[in-house]
């Protein structure tokens, strides 16, 4: 009978350890990850980029070091992407980069809301082209509808839209 209880208990003990090991290890980035990214080739700020957008989780991009091309704004920038999150593109850091309207326009793509390229800079490039008619544009080719073109306002990149939401 003592044996059966000891054995119940070291279930119980084991069971418990588990549970919580396991809620400790979801709670942040999988440490069995950290050395797999200190020796890739890409570079470790590249792996917890990728690794970050592949898992759908910002967690990872706290890891980047910034010691590279990769910077933790645009690793958030691709996980708020690869989660079709606007939510997350508000939260980014504005730079000149363009950060936030690139991850609106990909978002308002991805998920067809042209209401997304409301939040679209409207600053006209050298070209006198801007962010927010391209991201109509890109909605406009993705729901094959030119009715999305006539909020913009430039004349060429209009038709230029129109002409394309019917390829």
């Amino acid at each position: 009978m003592s044996s059966l209880r000891t054995l119940f208990v070291l279930f119980g003990v084991l069971f418990l350890s588990l549970v919580f090991l396991g809620c400790l290890g979801s709670s942040g980035p999988d440490a069995s990850l950290a050395g797999s990214c200190k020796n890739d080739s890409r570079g470790e700020d590249s792996c917890w980029s990728i690794l970050a957008q592949q898992e759908k989780n910002a967690q990872y991009c706290d890891q980047i070091k910034e010691t590279g091309a990769v910077s933790r704004n645009d690793c958030y920038q691709g996980v708020a992407i690869a989660k079709n999150d606007s939510a997350m593109c508000a939260a980014l850091a504005d730079d000149n980069a363009g950060v936030k309207d690139i991850c609106f326009i990909r978002i308002a793509t991805n998920t067809m809301n042209e209401a997304l390229c409301e939040k679209v800079s409207t600053q006209a490039d050298q070209f006198g082209w801007n962010n927010q008619n391209d991201c109509y544009t890109g909605v406009a080719v993705a729901k094959k509808d030119a009715s999305v073109c006539e909020k913009i306002v430039q004349p060429q990149q209009k038709q230029t839209c129109i002409q394309s939401a019917f390829v």
